[in-house]
This record gives C-alpha cells, structure tokens and sequence, in this order.
C-alpha cells in the first residue's frame, strides 16, 4: 500500500472513530488523561429498576439460559443432554 492510501485510510478512519463511540458513556479526552466517564441518564424509574430487580431474585434466569447461583459460581449453564433414537444421536432439551 503506498504512503498516500496509508494517510487517506488513516484520515478516514480517525473521521468514523468519534460516530462509533457516540452511544457510549465515556468520551475521550486526550492527553494522560485519555478517557472520562460520564454519567448515563437512564429512560426507568427507580421503582422500575426495583420492580425488574426483585422479577429476577423470584426466577434468577438470564436471557441465554444461564441460572444465578451466586458467590463465586456466578452462572451455571445447563447441559445439552443427547438420547439415540433410531441409529443417531438427537439432542433433547
């Protein structure tokens, strides 16, 4: 690649890196401080926060199928069990 596609991709890149970050809660300072955060308005209420809260203390599961156990465990994952019917293996949960 020669020197002048290096800077016009370089020039591109440092154009669309600000647009990646735009949702992000920390912006960039420069410097040594490099990156701040700052703080994250939230669209829920307290009470709602709360209420969604206490739903996942009743059924502690996460979206992809993990249970909370707590402590240092954190999630366990539930296992794939497999049966053979007719000659193959077929996956039953």
């Amino acid at each position: 690649m020669s020197v002048r596609k290096s800077i016009f991709v370089l020039a591109i890149a440092a154009a669309v890196l600000p647009a990646a970050f735009a949702q992000s809660a920390s912006v960039f300072v420069g410097g040594e401080a490099g990156w701040i955060d700052r703080p994250v308005s939230s669209t829920l209420t307290r009470e709602a926060v709360r209420q969604e809260f206490l739903a996942f203390r009743a059924n502690p599961v996460a979206a992809d199928g993990g249970r909370y156990a707590g402590g240092e465990v954190g999630y366990i994952f539930p296992q794939h069990t497999y049966t053979r019917v007719n000659g193959e293996w077929i996956c039953t949960d």
